[in-house]
């Protein structure tokens, strides 16, 4: 229902692209912070569509709702017969455009689905090494400003080389399907890692706090704030290496502030510092440190800083300046790292690391 619903407010232009794209920003944040809400409540709570207009558009939809539906969808809004056939839709579209792909690739299997897109394990022809395809979901192509951020975090991608940064080799547009090929790292994200093994160790910890405070000192000598730093966005692959993905989300000095809608933000909400919250706009290098902070706190303990039930609870527990409860690290986690944690989440910005180099520094010196 949700992706007709999409459709049918997108082609009669119920409301503008720039609130629409708003919307469905706002439900990204919302879904990864795991407080789904349907696309028309967000509608509605922002005050973008009144409840009427909706009801009767839902209504008319649910008369007439056409089967095949491609996109993922909220479980409990269909009926176990209308899961079923959006399922084969979806699985339907798949084996179409692997059939019907970009020139010269062949891709192999799904690797993941995100609100924005998918990406899939492919080869180019020819060639027997592995890649990654990150395809943008055609609605979400209709939306010019999304369309913008996709081509700016290729053009990044592109131009970074780093060992502990995913590389990003080409990117375009076939048809109506916009596309970027990225290095396939054979590995999993930390997120999956919590999911399937627990938490990490302390050794395991530090390793990857070295290894993406390379990254970020990287990335910040040409320009570059991630603002989205969290389990889902590392990898560890299976030589226990550990790499930064995701850099769509990347500020590059000013350029990309248009980018960025008034009073919403970048980020996921249970790893960003303060200062985001106040002005999605002000954040530097030191705000990426935080996030690292806050996604160590989760790996090692396993559960985030700041547990909650919804935004506002959340929002007021990380601008109450108290700092998580370090009761909950399990015995294993010392006194060093704590104290480690409790610099990179310092509530004032001027009490953390003044760059990924200082805190390079501090770890050498405190955990060799």
């Amino acid at each position: 229902m949700e992706k007709v619903f999409l459709e049918y407010i997108q082609h009669h232009k119920i409301i503008s692209p720039n609130d629409l794209e708003k919307a469905l920003q706002i439900q990204k944040i919302s879904d990864e912070a795991g407080f789904y809400k349907p696309l028309w409540q967000i509608l509605e709570d922002q005050k973008l569509m009144d409840r009427e207009k909706i009801d009767s558009i839902l209504k008319f939809l649910k008369d007439s709702m056409e089967t095949g539906l491609a996109m993922p969808f909220q479980p409990g809004l269909y009926s176990t017969n209308e899961e079923n056939e959006i399922e084969r839709g979806r699985n339907n579209e798949i084996q179409r455009l692997e059939k019907d792909f970009i020139p010269g690739y062949r891709l192999d299997k799904l690797l993941g689905r995100g609100s924005m897109g998918i990406v899939y394990k492919a080869f180019r022809q020819g060639y027997r090494e592995p890649l990654a395809i990150k395809i943008l979901f055609p609605s979400i192509c209709r939306s010019s400003k999304a369309v913008q951020r996709w081509k700016r975090e290729a053009k990044i991608m592109s131009q970074l080389s780093h060992p502990n940064i995913v590389k990003a080799y080409d990117f375009g547009k076939w048809q109506n399907v916009y596309y970027l090929v990225m290095e396939y790292v054979d590995g999993i994200t930390l997120y999956q890692w919590l999911e399937e093994k627990g938490p990490i160790s302390e050794k395991m910890g530090i390793s990857m706090a070295l290894a993406m405070g390379k990254a970020l000192e990287y990335g910040w000598r040409k320009g570059l704030v991630h603002r989205d730093i969290k389990p889902g966005n590392i990898m560890i692959t299976q030589k226990e290496n550990f790499k930064l993905c995701d850099l769509g989300l990347a500020k590059e000095d000013e350029e990309s502030l248009s980018l960025t809608t008034t009073g919403s933000f970048i980020g996921t909400p249970f790893y960003i510092p303060p200062e985001m919250i106040h002005n999605p706009k002000n954040v530097d290098i030191r705000s990426d440190l935080y996030s690292l902070g806050a996604t160590l706190f989760h790996l090692l303990s396993g559960s985030p800083p700041f547990p909650a039930h919804d935004f506002s609870e959340l929002f007021s527990a990380i601008l109450s300046g108290k700092g998580p409860d370090f009761d909950q690290f399990p015995s294993s986690v010392s006194k060093a790292m704590k104290d480690f944690l409790r610099k990179l989440m310092a509530f004032k910005i001027e009490d953390r690391f003044s760059s990924p180099r200082a805190m390079i520094h501090y770890i050498r010196k405190n955990f060799s």
